[in-house]
Order: C-alpha cells, then sequence, then structure tokens
C-alpha cells in the first residue's frame, strides 16, 4: 500500500532514506579505495552474464565452508551464486534473506554458493562472517569465474538452470530471486 506522506519533516526523511539505500545498494566498482567500494580483483567493466548464457564452471584459488562442487556435480542441477565480500555492508544486509530462501529450496535440490571478493589480508574476515551470519554453503575466494561474469556491482547473484545457462541475476533481470528460481525448477 501506497500512503501519502502529508509533513515536510516526513518527506524530507523519506527522500533521504530513499536517496541513501540507492547509494549503498551495491558496490560500485568505480569506487576501488577501502570501505565500501570494490576491491580491484572485481571484474573490468563490461557486460553482465545475461539469461541464456552459458555458466562458467565454478573456479576458485580454495573453499571453505565446504567443499568446491564438480562439473559433474552440477550437471542437471539448478544452482545460486553469490558474489560477495565481508567488507561490503548490502552483502551482510542480504544474507539473512539468501538463508531464508536457501532453507526453502534446499529440500528440492536448490544448490547454493559463495564466491568471496575479499583479498587475501581480509579472507580471515569472509570466514568469519560466514561463519557469524550461519551461512551453510560452501565459499570461494580467489574465484576465477568471478573474473569471466561481467561483476560491477556487488551483491550479485546468478541462478543457473539445469542446463547451465544463466536465468537470473539481480542487476536488471525481471522478477525476484524466489521467482527464477521456481522458474529454474520449473513451476
Amino acid at each position: 500500500m501506497i500512503r501519502q506522506v502529508k509533513s515536510p519533516v516526513a518527506a524530507s526523511l523519506l527522500l533521504l532514506a530513499v536517496v541513501t539505500f540507492s547509494a549503498t545498494s551495491g558496490c560500485d566498482h568505480s569506487r576501488n579505495a577501502g570501505g565500501m567500494g570494490c576491491p580491484t580483483n572485481l571484474a573490468e567493466p563490461g557486460a553482465l552474464l545475461t539469461p541464456g548464457s552459458p555458466f562458467p564452471p565454478l573456479t576458485a584459488d580454495g573453499w571453505f565452508n565446504g567443499d568446491a562442487p564438480s562439473p559433474e556435480e552440477l550437471q542437471g542441477q539448478v544452482f545460486v551464486v553469490d558474489i560477495w565480500a565481508s567488507w561490503c555492508g548490502p552483502c551482510k544486509q542480504a544474507t539473512p534473506e539468501l538463508i531464508a530462501t536457501y532453507e526453502h529450496y534446499k529440500e528440492r535440490g536448490v544448490r547454493f554458493f559463495g564466491l568471496s571478493q575479499d583479498a587475501p589480508d581480509t579472507l580471515e574476515d569472509a570466514r568469519d562472517f560466514v561463519k557469524k551470519a550461519g551461512v551453510p554453503w560452501p565459499n570461494g575466494y580467489g574465484a576465477s569465474t568471478a573474473d569471466s561474469l561481467g561483476i560491477k556491482f556487488i551483491p550479485t547473484l546468478f541462478v543457473v538452470g539445469r542446463d547451465g545457462r544463466v536465468v537470473w541475476h539481480n542487476h536488471g533481470s525481471p522478477g525476484s530471486l524466489d521467482e527464477a528460481i521456481a522458474s529454474a525448477l520449473g513451476g
């Protein structure tokens, strides 16, 4: 339901909240200083993998909170890939909802994987965040897969269908994560 804001103070606060959310709702690759900016190891600006594109194999220098999936393991599977970093506020804010989505779909065989964009000097922060937040899926670091995805902002989520092709991503694809997973599962 949309309500009309009549108080000038309330309208100003609402505008400030919208502007603040818009400015912090993703980490911009062009700001690669510390804090909320993206690290220099994000993919160079280019085309984000679009729905219908083949998703590359999930490869990383190492994995924590679980083992790396083999390409054979993922054949015919629906899976979600979360590109994130421990220093990214929007990534942390999205985690509880992502965990709830995982809990909803895990019994239907949907797999989840994270690819951390943390640099080697912040990798322990990434491990600590995963543990404290209760993230149940494997997370790769030093992920060469992320380099081929055209990532400009994080968090970035991909849903990959049984055919190994991108079904949805959270930067311009229509619909929600839930709708994309349901569609990839066949309804």
